[in-house]
């Protein structure tokens, strides 16, 4: 099979239709509970009506949104590949559904949809650069109106440039959307915006990007040094921003000779703040440091 991005329609099972028509009847919400991608296909398309799951199920997917359009309703399904360890050649993908008064292991295959004589390839996500995220839109018909809710767990959340924009001249067109809830805040969310302060490097160290800052008793450090020899005092903290123990924070060293090596960023209660490996104990091995970390001061 060849990668390709042709997909057969959306085909609402029979499981499906039943559900629809039973929450139109009842008037009840139909909740739409997740998704699910696979690398089946189904031997004979005619036996789609009867599908109860996946043909090969690989994994479940996130439903990132709902949205009517007249009589329509479509899902919009977001696939991640997030922590993947290895490929997924993605052939088929799923909709379940339940009523509301049903729990989520009576959900049913509401709706299914399938590759055309290919198959969607999400990769492994090897590096944090290797991140790839797909959408598919599904007409999941409803006809007569019914009320739908889609069950989102909270554990990601993902919004694209085109979501924001809407959001956006939405909240534009109508000053007036949420104004009970503005009211019922107040001055809460008015916080104020914490001060980012860049140091004065030692030892020719050498960084435009590294900082800190302080929310509270908590200190944040942050930023890319260069130049930065092991054992070597490269930045100095002020007075408040020194721990009262000495502290040791994992990091990344990096030299001419050894990328990527582990190490520590070791924070005194002078504070002063320099760079050590287990490994080179007494060797000056200049590089540069990376580090995003936080301490907690008394």
């Amino acid at each position: 099979m060849a990668e390709t991005g042709v997909w057969s329609k959306y085909f609402i099972t029979q499981a499906g239709r039943n559900l629809r028509q039973s929450c139109i009847a009842e008037g009840k919400r139909l909740v739409f509970t997740q998704a699910a991608i696979g690398t089946g296909i189904p031997s004979d398309p005619a036996g789609i009506n009867t599908m109860t799951g996946l043909v090969s199920y690989a994994t479940d997917v996130i439903i990132k949104k709902s949205y009517a359009i007249e009589e329509n309703h479509l899902c919009v399904v977001r696939v991640d590949n997030s922590g993947y360890t290895q490929a997924v050649p993605m052939t088929e993908v799923g909709v379940f559904a339940r009523s509301e008064d049903q729990a989520d292991s009576q959900a049913v295959l509401y709706g299914y949809a399938y590759n055309l004589g290919g198959y969607v390839n999400i990769p492994a996500q090897t590096s944090l650069t290797n991140r790839k995220i797909y959408e598919l839109t599904l007409d999941t018909y409803l006809g007569i109106a019914t009320d739908i809710e889609i069950v989102y767990d909270g554990s990601t959340l993902f919004v694209s440039h085109a979501d924001l924009d809407d959001w956006i001249l939405a909240h534009q067109s109508d000053p007036g959307l949420h104004a009970d809830l503005w009211a019922e805040l107040g001055d809460k969310a008015n916080v104020p915006e914490v001060e980012w302060y860049y140091p004065e490097l030692l030892n020719n160290a050498t960084s435009e990007l590294f900082r800190y800052r302080k929310e509270g008793n908590v200190v944040y450090l942050e930023g890319w040094i260069g130049n930065v020899s092991v054992g070597t005092l490269f930045c100095l903290l002020p007075e408040g921003f020194r721990p009262s123990t000495e502290i040791s924070i994992a990091a990344s060293q990096s030299s001419s000779t050894s990328p990527h090596n582990t190490a520590r960023l070791v924070i005194w209660t002078s504070g002063y703040i320099s760079v050590a490996r287990s490994d080179l104990v007494g060797t000056p091995i200049p590089g540069s440091v990376a580090t995003f970390c936080s301490f907690t001061i008394a």
